[in-house]
């Protein structure tokens, strides 16, 4: 992420050779149709372990709340696992939403609208 940021950053602009410039954003170019799908794959794996995991959570709560009783202890043990699927699917997706909001940010729109891509966002 700061290597996007410098990149396009005035003041690291000014500090740094512009060919050495020019060559890393041709590099993040060139790797841009290799990044994005990745991390979009990343999100969309993750995204949907988050949802199940919310989902499953919502489900066991509802469920203690109708019986009017605590968890087991074997119940407990599976409600965890699932807080801990959902802890880690929401720990993975905080970077790559950063990552990408960065791109988004600085880096040129003709990412997201090549004609031959092999991802659709």
């Amino acid at each position: 992420i700061i290597l996007i940021e410098n990149c396009t950053d005035s003041d690291y602009n000014s500090k740094i050779d512009t060919k050495r410039r020019n060559d890393v954003l041709q590099g993040l170019n060139e790797v841009s149709g290799q990044m994005l799908p990745r991390v979009y794959s990343l999100l969309s794996t993750q995204y949907s372990q988050l949802a199940a995991s919310k989902s499953m959570i919502g489900q066991m709560e509802a469920f203690l709340r109708q019986e009017a009783r605590p968890p087991t202890p074997e119940e407990q043990q599976q409600y965890n696992k699932v807080i801990q699927t959902r802890d880690s699917a929401a720990k993975q997706m905080e970077p790559a939403l950063t990552f990408l909001s960065t791109v988004c940010a600085f880096m040129p729109v003709e990412w997201m609208f090549v004609q031959n891509a092999d991802y659709d966002f």
